[in-house]
C-alpha cells in the first residue's frame, strides 16, 4: 500500500482509500474544511473493498494481528502430546495439509526432560499407519471450523526425506520454541524427537497453527 505523511500503519497486499463515490473507491483527502475523514476503505488483491475502522476520536487506524484474527474468525488451533519415552526410543508427531485455498502457519513448542535430539523433516514417506489421531481444539471456544491441517502421533514406518527444516540436540532439560514455519498444502511434516540420556524421559509437543488464505 502506499504510505501517507504522518501514518506509520501500513499492510502487505492493501490499498487505502477516503471514500466510496458511486460504487467507486477515491484516493485519501481531507474533508472540505480539512478536518478528518470519517471513513476509510480498503480494497485487497482480490477486488473486495471494506471499511477500515477508525478511532472514532483521533481518526487513528484500528488494526489486528493476523493471529489475532485468525482467532476471531475461528481459523486458530492446537494440540498436543505428551508420552513417557525411554532411552533411543522416540516420540514422533506427523501433520498433514490439504489441499486448500487456506495454508497453515505452525509454531511447535517443545518440553524436554533430557538430553534430546530433535529434528523436523518435510514430506516424509508414510509406509504403513499414520498413526492416532491427536485431537485438536479450536482456540475459538465459540466457532464451529475445523482446520485443514490433521496431527497423529506415532505413525509407523515412516522414511523420513532428506528436507530437514529443523535439527537441535538439546543438551539438558528445558522448553524450546521452534521458529514459525508456513506449512505447504497438500504436504507431510514428520516432528522426531529422540531421547539420549538413560532411562525413561518425559516428553511434550504443543503445535499451535493458524489457516490463513494465501498472502496472509
Amino acid at each position: 500500500m502506499s504510505k501517507y505523511e504522518g501514518s506509520s500503519w501500513e499492510a502487505p497486499c492493501v490499498t487505502l482509500y477516503g471514500t466510496v463515490t458511486a460504487g467507486t473507491l477515491q484516493p485519501v483527502l481531507l474533508d472540505n474544511t480539512g478536518g478528518l475523514i470519517a471513513q476509510m476503505y480498503a480494497s485487497k488483491d482480490d477486488g473486495t473493498k471494506s471499511a477500515v475502522p477508525l478511532d472514532t476520536k483521533t481518526a487513528a487506524l484500528m488494526t489486528t494481528a493476523i493471529a489475532e484474527a485468525a482467532l476471531y474468525a475461528g481459523d486458530s488451533f492446537t494440540t498436543s502430546y505428551t508420552a513417557a519415552i525411554a532411552t533411543d526410543t522416540t516420540l514422533t508427531l506427523l501433520a498433514v495439509t490439504t489441499a486448500s485455498t487456506k495454508y497453515t502457519n505452525l509454531d511447535i513448542e517443545l518440553s524436554i526432560s533430557c538430553v534430546c535430539d530433535i529434528k523436523l523433516y518435510e514430506l516424509p514417506l508414510i509406509n504403513a499407519v499414520a498413526g492416532t489421531t491427536s485431537t485438536v481444539y479450536n482456540c475459538n471456544r465459540t466457532s464451529s471450523v475445523t482446520s485443514s491441517t490433521t496431527v497423529t502421533h506415532t505413525p509407523s514406518a515412516v522414511t523420513v526425506s532428506t528436507t530437514i527444516l529443523y535439527a537441535w540436540n538439546a543438551y539438558a532439560a528445558q522448553t524450546r520454541k521452534l521458529p514459525t514455519f508456513r506449512l505447504n498444502a497438500s504436504k507431510n511434516y514428520y516432528l522426531l524427537l529422540t531421547p539420549t540420556a538413560a532411562g525413561t524421559n518425559t516428553l511434550g509437543a504443543t503445535l499451535t497453527w493458524t489457516d490463513v488464505s494465501n498472502g496472509s
